[in-house]
């Protein structure tokens, strides 16, 4: 949800149910721009006998600040490409100077390795490997870009990915001698990746809930493997079922994790949850779990993007795939390129203390903090308001394999009183609070853990 800075904040969460009781004080006084400069016209040649003019002193203008880091709207399908992002993206690039800027890989499982999944971008004969941009022409360059150049070279769109197999999980891909992420990754040398994640992690302990915190961990761990080499990947988040409804009650949590994840490492997130739900049968096929596409008859045909084409989930999943690697390959290979997108959120206000908490503007949302000095405390500060009841599920994602102390969630009201749950874990709170201001601590671990913000889904029982 986009949200304009002039608007009151205590009417920006009312579509969400959070809104803050009285408008905090801006977060930065605005200042004036300076005027700019009286245009120059070239002035008559001086007589021979005038003397030179004396030098202008010219001031150098000291330009502002960068604006930090990239918020990620949680209603975006994409998420926003901005000067701050892209100057991420360049630096992860430079780790690896020599990797081939015409491959990607994929990662994943069944909905990944599914020929349905960008084969048909492959370049062959055949009904299945017909394209039609309709309207989005402009990809066609990415497509010659992205196809193999000589005989012999790998069609990364058909490409069979060691990284990427059937009811596998984001631990998989990092298990082995060598892992599979790695055997690919030695394989191809890509510049790129495409990583799909989730489906199956969701459902690897009792619970979603318990599921969800080794499923960060280990995503995030495929990501830094992946930006350590240079390679800059774009995360999928989980799509939509209409199977199991105890599960699809988390979807929106697990669409809001792997954003975050994503945007703490100013990386492309790609949406699923966003792109196909609205879509007619939520774009699933017989199933309930995987995407459908468009047939011309008998035969699929996912990479038409017709108006027609596009109420298909693997005819959307290719459109904004491909456009995501168009806008990666314009502006991570092009230094001369500009950033797309403006920021379409503001930082954060705040300064995460407790006399200048973080003010938490929308639900849902997703922030990592940085990573404080070792002197320094890793207490962190939210403010929170609320103007009517809200089911309210926060988490505090610290990552497992640190073997760091566990990061402890604590919410109080405006009077200092802790809200109490049943809950279990100290990362999560789950519970309906009544309308009000509140105060979330995060305390302990590294001071850099990711929180995790939103309102459940109505029929969600562990809010209530």
């Amino acid at each position: 949800m986009r949200l304009a800075p002039s608007i009151p904040l205590a009417l920006l969460l009312t579509a969400c149910g959070a809104a803050p009781v009285a408008p905090p004080p801006p977060a930065v006084i605005p200042v004036a721009p300076a005027p700019a400069p009286a245009p120059v016209t070239e002035a008559p040649s001086a007589p021979a006998t005038e003397p030179p003019a004396a030098p202008v002193s010219v001031v150098p203008v000291t330009p502002p600040p960068p604006p930090g880091p990239t918020r990620y709207p949680a209603d975006a399908v994409r998420s926003p490409v901005t000067p701050a992002v892209v100057e991420a993206l360049r630096a992860i690039a430079a780790r690896g100077p020599a990797l081939d800027a015409r491959r990607f890989l994929k990662a994943g499982s069944s909905g990944t390795v599914n020929p349905h999944f960008l084969g048909c971008f492959a370049g062959r004969e055949g009904p299945f490997h017909r394209v039609d941009l309709g309207e989005h022409a402009a990809l066609e360059p990415t497509l010659a870009w992205f196809r193999p150049q000589r005989p012999g070279e790998p069609n990364v769109f058909s490409r069979w990915s060691k990284a990427a197999e059937t009811s596998r999980t984001a631990a998989w891909a990092l298990r082995g001698d060598p892992p599979p992420l790695r055997a690919e990754l030695d394989a191809l040398h890509p510049r790129f990746a495409v990583v799909e994640f989730g489906t199956n992690d969701m459902v690897m302990a009792m619970t979603p809930r318990a599921a969800l915190f080794p499923f960060a961990d280990r995503l995030g761990a495929v990501l830094d493997t992946l930006t350590g080499a240079g390679v800059v990947p774009v995360v999928t988040g989980v799509g939509p079922r209409a199977y199991v409804p105890a599960t699809s009650l988390w979807l929106p949590t697990y669409d809001a994790v792997t954003r975050g994840l994503a945007e703490a490492r100013q990386v492309p997130h790609l949406s699923l949850w966003q792109a196909l739900r609205g879509l007619p049968g939520q774009g699933l096929g017989h199933d309930g779990m995987h995407a459908n596409a468009l047939k011309t008859g008998t035969i699929a045909t996912p990479c038409v993007f017709t108006p027609e084409g596009l109420r298909f989930g693997y005819n959307a999943r290719n459109l904004h795939t491909l456009a995501t690697l168009d806008v990666l390959r314009r502006t991570v290979l092009d230094p001369a390129e500009p950033a797309p997108d403006a920021p379409p959120l503001p930082p954060l206000a705040g300064a995460g203390t407790p006399e200048d908490p973080w003010r938490v503007d929308a639900l849902p949302m997703t922030h990592a903090g940085p990573a404080p000095a070792p002197a320094e405390s890793t207490l962190r500060v939210y403010a929170l308001a609320l103007d009517a009841p809200t089911p309210l599920r926060a988490l505090a994602l610290t990552p497992v394999r640190a073997r760091q102390p566990v990061t402890t969630l604590k919410i109080s009201d405006a009077a200092g009183v802790e809200v109490v749950t049943k809950r279990r874990d100290p990362r999560v709170f789950e519970a309906t609070l009544p309308a009000g201001a509140y105060t979330l601590r995060l305390e302990g671990g590294t001071g850099a853990e990711l929180l995790v913000a939103l309102a459940c889904e109505a029929a969600d029982p562990d809010c209530r």
